[in-house]
């Protein structure tokens, strides 16, 4: 299967450093003032951009394309990958795998071009997980940057962090379990010093926190939910968590089978949790200030406004 990455005209994903300037918060939890403005006008470092939200205050965003209207380049990239692309600056990277999921790798191109500056192969699988659903791909996690590192997660079969400069591997942990039955799906954020994602799984179900600089493990928060069966299908989740400020608590919305918690995102501790009959959640939390949005899961599930101070 050859997978097409298209990028259309300048400034489709470019992020203004204006809106950079409003939520510099944000930026302090995951990237510095000078990180950010190090990245220019093209700052979509994460899964939905900096903010992740999915939202680009660029101007001139075309509303159609074609294989030549509003096309800057197109390069032909084999494998099979879900994932989306992350930017800074002038690069932009990519997790990618074989459609069999033996190999796994990492490519930057050239955001100006389209040429391919590196494309390397990172992990070697002799035994893959059964039960994986030709719906996914086994490069589904979308990978985050930070101003020197990039950050990539394929589930259990690996998360590191490479030298954006180099490509030289830094750290990287091929120990944390998790049979994810469907495939990988969550993507990595960051959160000051921490890289935070979900593992959840048809034999177990986590939140951890790993250091960005060493890897190693911070906290691990296991979900310790009433599922209501002993059938691991319905244990499964593949969203990512989202950071938000309410009043003087920081918290980190992390949805997950038949619930949403809301952890301490320096600890994992849990602050409150909403429950639901839905699993398989998948959709990245929404924060408009007041309210946190949620999509529950499979199948018939609902949109739900929650209050983030864990009452009523």
């Amino acid at each position: 299967m050859r997978i097409q990455l298209f990028i259309v005209v300048v400034g489709f994903l470019c992020w203004s450093i204006a809106r950079a300037n409003q939520e510099s918060e944000l930026f302090q939890w995951a990237w510095s003032p000078n990180e950010v403005a190090s990245a220019g006008e093209y700052f979509w470092p994460q899964f939905r951009g900096p903010a992740g939200d999915g939202v680009s205050i660029a101007s001139g965003i075309p509303t159609e394309w074609s294989e030549r209207k509003n096309v800057v380049w197109k390069t032909p990239i084999s494998g099979k990958a879900w994932s989306s692309p992350v930017i800074w600056g002038n690069e932009i990277w990519l997790s990618n795998a074989t459609e069999d999921g033996k190999v796994m790798s990492v490519l930057t191109i050239d955001r100006r071009t389209g040429a391919v500056l590196r494309n390397l192969e990172v992990i070697h699988n002799k035994e893959l997980q059964p039960d994986f659903h030709e719906a996914n791909s086994y490069a589904s996690p979308t990978p985050v940057l930070d101003g020197s590192q990039a950050y990539f997660h394929f589930g259990a079969y690996g998360t590191f962090a490479m030298d954006r400069k180099t490509g030289e591997v830094l750290w990287e942990r091929r120990d944390l379990p998790c049979n994810h039955f469907r495939g990988p799906g969550s993507s990595p954020i960051l959160f000051r010093d921490f890289l935070i994602f979900h593992m959840d799984g048809f034999d177990v179900q986590y939140a951890i926190a790993l250091n960005k600089k060493t890897g190693e493990t911070v906290w691990k928060s296991p979900r310790q939910i009433e599922y209501g069966t002993d059938n691991g299908d319905f244990y499964k989740a593949f969203s990512t968590p989202t950071l938000i400020r309410f009043g003087d608590e920081l918290q980190m919305i992390s949805p997950t089978s038949k619930a949403t918690l809301a952890l301490n995102p320096n600890t994992g501790e849990e602050i409150w949790r909403v429950t639901y009959d839905e699993f398989s959640a998948t959709a990245r939390p929404l924060f408009d200030g007041q309210r946190v949005y949620l999509n529950t899961g499979f199948s018939r599930a609902h949109l739900m406004a929650v209050r983030p101070d864990g009452r009523g």
